[in-house]
């Protein structure tokens, strides 16, 4: 029988080793492991989470492959954070993480409450930011959601979609893009 080498990639602290015999599947290979944007602190928790959450499911990562990436992909006060704690699961990193960078539930509020339709932004951009506070601030789309939403349109926008008398955010959406396409034309 032939003796393997095993291939091993290490980053800082941590290793992780390959065996170029063995099935690889869930086992973090450097494409893989750099394909999890790094992480320090200053960007929204949820959507790095999700990207790390992303790559996991199409390299079929176990849970605790998913915590040895992730803080590996951890920079700046992210990285110091992280050495200050033991993580017992997956699930425990993300919601200390979440709870450390994340915003509050009374910050998303006021995030909601002062988003507004940017000059050069479109409707599309804006209605996506809109549900994304929303749904941190934990509001469900409801007729006082959907009158704040039209009410942080751009002017001229906000006076059709109001003569239209829609009720979705998706269904304003939809509208502002053709109105869009139609002026832009």
């Amino acid at each position: 029988a032939e003796e393997t080498n095993p291939v091993t990639c290490a980053s800082t602290a941590h290793s992780f080793t390959m065996d170029p015999l063995q099935d690889n599947i869930g086992v973090p290979t450097p494409q893989a492991l750099n394909s999890v944007e790094r992480y320090d602190g200053r960007q929204d928790p949820a959507v790095w989470l999700d990207n790390v959450q992303g790559v996991a499911s199409l390299y079929h990562w176990s849970d605790a492959t998913c915590l040895q990436v992730a803080k590996v992909r951890l920079t700046g006060n992210a990285t110091i954070w992280s050495r200050q704690r033991q993580f017992l699961s997956w699930a425990a990193f993300q919601e200390q993480l979440e709870r450390r960078f994340g915003e509050t539930r009374e910050s998303s509020i006021a995030k909601l409450e002062s988003c507004s339709q940017g000059p050069k932004e479109t409707i599309k951009d804006f209605g996506d930011r809109y549900l994304r506070n929303a749904q941190r601030a934990g509001r469900v789309e409801d007729d006082a959601l959907v009158y704040c939403f039209i009410q942080r349109l751009q002017p001229e926008l906000r006076m059709e979609v109001a003569r239209q008398r829609l009720h979705h955010i998706e269904e304003i959406v939809a509208f502002g893009d053709r109105w869009n396409g139609f002026w832009s034309d």
